[in-house]
């Protein structure tokens, strides 16, 4: 049905279902091709999409009248924000180093970071990217060594990097291309 801007659509009977609500007038009531109901009496049906999805992750999964699916590909954007790098980099990093950026790519976007260079001392110095609040405990990569790390993305739309050195060696440290995923 064009323009169902309902909780549920009834593909059988062609029905834009609405959650029942008080102040609901008797024009929309009647009005044809709408329906409303109890939100206890919905249950989820198998369809083409679920709970098996045929379509790949970077996809969504409609589901057709005919119980037939299609597949539409979710379209990404990548936006450069900005690259950031150790202080002093490309030169070398200071002993007992704690250094935090917070990168925020706005309110339905991701943020991707993408290491252009990378060497720490191994053993003890560390780059930590957490999602955007460090209190959460929620980890998303921990680095160090001269390997260069993968891609990070966010799982909201902000994350923070922590660098923390010890006092014995120092190197020149990373340097990160910092990217805002719309999609």
């Amino acid at each position: 049905m064009k323009n169902c801007n309902g909780i549920n659509f009834q593909k059988d009977f062609l029905k834009c279902e609405l959650l029942s609500d008080l102040n609901v007038t008797s024009q929309f009531v009647s009005a044809p091709g709408y329906s409303y109901s109890d939100i206890s009496d919905w249950k989820m049906k198998e369809d083409s999409c679920w709970p098996n999805n045929p379509c790949s992750e970077i996809t969504r999964c409609i589901p057709s009248k005919s119980n037939d699916h299609v597949c539409l590909k979710y379209i990404v954007y990548e936006t450069f924000l900005k690259n950031i790098s150790s202080p002093g980099f490309p030169n070398k990093y200071e002993h007992k180093m704690n250094e935090t950026w917070k990168i925020e790519a706005g309110i339905g976007n991701k943020v991707a970071l993408r290491f252009t260079h990378f060497d720490l001392e191994s053993c003890c110095d560390y780059v930590k990217v957490y999602e955007c609040d460090v209190d959460s405990n929620r980890l998303l990569g921990s680095f160090t060594g001269e390997e260069l790390p993968p891609e990070v993305r966010s799982i909201g739309n902000c994350i923070a990097i922590i660098m923390t050195t010890d006092g014995s060696v120092y190197k020149a440290g990373f340097s990160a291309n910092i990217y805002k995923i719309t999609s």
